[in-house]
């Protein structure tokens, strides 16, 4: 099978979509599929990173309009081969005319997207979002939609670092603080200022930057006032170090489903729109606990959060259990199998 991926990083819209194609993709080669990527050459993009793992990369220019990147793109799955498979786009820019345009450049369109009442042109639909009840009216009759935690794009890394360690619930040794690969609020820092707050110095904090991260200076100079505080930059070990922190302090993006495939009790602070009510339902569910949008939380919020939870090991224990129920880390698999065989 041929399949060409359509989906952007920058500083603006930050790792994701990026992270969990390569999943995809990585799944894809793994049953022998060839899969290249077309991506714009913004700020911030991952286009080196994607080719590290192995795809080529087809490059658009950064300043495209809506009908030279559609001519682009089409003409380049062309140029791959007549008999491409498989379009995937994972773009919250693209929509259902995009889509349209492109409905000749390859035999099937799949698109990843978190909005319920987008409409799309597609012949496979995945959502990762735990709460979504889809408007199916906006979507072809035909189309085969994947939806919920059994279909969240992860890492193998989680799934078998989850069956490596075996987690020992107790006291508070260790807290992760991620705040996703862009952090263009700069909560990392807003949370590490609250932790500065906390009179206890008897736990480690495990920090992590991630590549598109504006702020790393400022975030460096901080971390270096924090007794026991660990700065890690760019990590290709995310599972490992959350198998080994008891909480966690992060958004509510791609690694909050991280974060509870590993069985780790966090603190959810939403940065965008899309993780609303993934953070509400998991928070409903006690998987979680959710400080809800970013602007309405301060640092007296995440240290009291925090502190909450220190000496409460039976509530970080069930928190924990309860996330690692609802998502096990082989959502690539499952994907995969569900594509292979609406194709064939």
């Amino acid at each position: 099978m041929q399949a060409s991926i359509r989906t952007d990083a920058s500083v603006r819209v930050g790792a994701g979509h990026v992270m969990r194609c390569l999943t995809l993709a990585n799944e894809l080669a793994s049953r022998g599929a060839e899969t290249s990527f077309i991506c714009r050459d913004v700020e911030g993009n991952l286009n080196k990173l994607i080719e590290e793992n192995g795809f080529r990369v087809f490059t658009l220019p950064s300043e495209v309009d809506f009908i030279t990147d559609c001519r682009l793109t089409e003409e380049y799955i062309k140029d791959r081969s007549l008999l491409t498979d498989l379009l995937i786009i994972d773009h919250y820019d693209i929509d259902f005319e995009y889509e349209s345009k492109l409905r000749g450049a390859a035999k099937k369109i799949m698109v990843i997207d978190d909005f319920p009442n987008k409409e799309h042109v597609c012949d496979i639909y995945l959502s990762q979002d735990y709460s979504m009840v889809r408007n199916t009216d906006l979507l072809p009759k035909d189309c085969m939609v994947l939806s919920g935690p059994d279909y969240i794009l992860l890492r193998p890394q989680f799934q078998e670092t989850r069956i490596k360690y075996k987690r020992q619930y107790g006291r508070l040794n260790r807290i992760l603080v991620f705040m996703g690969g862009a952090d263009s609020k700069n909560l990392t820092y807003k949370v590490l200022k609250a932790i500065t707050k906390i009179r206890r110095y008897d736990f480690l904090v495990e920090i992590v930057v991630g590549r598109l991260n504006s702020y790393t200076t400022k975030i460096e100079e901080l971390a270096l006032k924090i007794p026991n505080s660990r700065l890690h930059l760019n990590v290709e070990n995310m599972a490992e170090l959350m198998a080994v922190s008891d909480l966690s302090v992060g958004a509510g993006g791609t690694t909050i489903w991280e974060r509870c495939c590993m069985g780790l009790a966090s603190i959810v602070i939403v940065l965008d729109e899309n993780q609303l009510e993934t953070a509400k339902h998991l928070a409903d569910n006690k998987a979680v606990v959710n400080l809800g949008w970013y602007e309405d939380v301060d640092e007296k919020d995440i240290r009291d959060a925090i502190e909450s939870l220190m000496d409460n090991s039976v509530r970080i224990k069930e928190i924990g259990i309860n996330g690692s129920k609802i998502i096990d880390g082989k959502g690539a698999e499952r994907v995969v199998s569900k594509i292979y065989s609406h194709i064939n």
